[in-house]
């Protein structure tokens, strides 16, 4: 409630301030003076920057309140097994995806903007399609990994009972993983995630032991 009522009050002060305005100058400058942008010509180069800068800032101002949720209340309740250092190395992680990832996506969804004419919102709806589904099928095979540890559920009652359940149900399940959740809170949980014929489960470490 507290990190929602200062995200609310962030919000106003920048509308407020100009603080927006002020870092896309602050981005138009850095791009003038270290890559030879023009504000006009480079519009894109320059908006990756300013969108780099509200990146950085969005962090550093929501980094106590996630410290805190971490690291005062989930511990408080006995969930919290995470240690500073993962914290870091996840946050570290999450911000170069947001680079790799996300600039490109932005500025390939400028350019079809750009580019895209009075139809230009089409062309916006068919990127945004295949991007979804690009994401959808590199997050289970290289994102996720890099955050935990994925095995397959070994042979057992539990697993023949997953997959007799999803025989019954229908739905087309290729591969069931435990993940190792343990490392990051005693919270127990379990997704599902695929698309088509090639559904999976992941059932989060924590499940079996309970």
């Amino acid at each position: 409630m507290v990190s929602a009522a200062y995200e609310t009050f962030e919000s106003v002060a920048y509308m407020l301030l100009g603080f927006l305005p002020f870092l896309w100058d602050k981005a138009c400058s850095i791009g003038s003076t270290h890559f030879g942008y023009d504000e006009t010509n480079d519009e894109i180069k320059v908006t990756l920057i300013f969108l780099l800068l509200v990146t950085l800032v969005g962090t550093v101002t929501a980094l106590p309140f996630e410290l805190y949720s971490t690291f005062k209340i989930e511990k408080k309740h006995g969930f919290n097994k995470m240690t500073i250092g993962l914290f870091i190395s996840d946050k570290i992680k999450s911000l170069l995806l947001t680079f790799i990832i996300g600039g490109p996506f932005v500025a390939l969804l400028l350019k079809i903007i750009k580019m895209g004419g009075d139809k230009f919102y089409l062309y916006v709806w068919a990127f945004m399609s295949v991007f979804s589904l690009f994401m959808m099928t590199i997050v289970p095979v290289f994102i996720m990994p890099l955050f935990n540890k994925y095995e397959p559920l070994k042979d057992g009652p539990l697993k023949d009972s997953i997959y007799a359940l999803a025989g019954k149900l229908k739905y087309p399940l290729t591969k069931l993983f435990v993940m190792d959740g343990s490392k990051r809170s005693s919270h127990s949980n379990a997704f599902m995630f695929g698309f088509g014929s090639n559904k999976r489960i992941v059932l989060f470490d924590t499940l079996l032991t309970q």
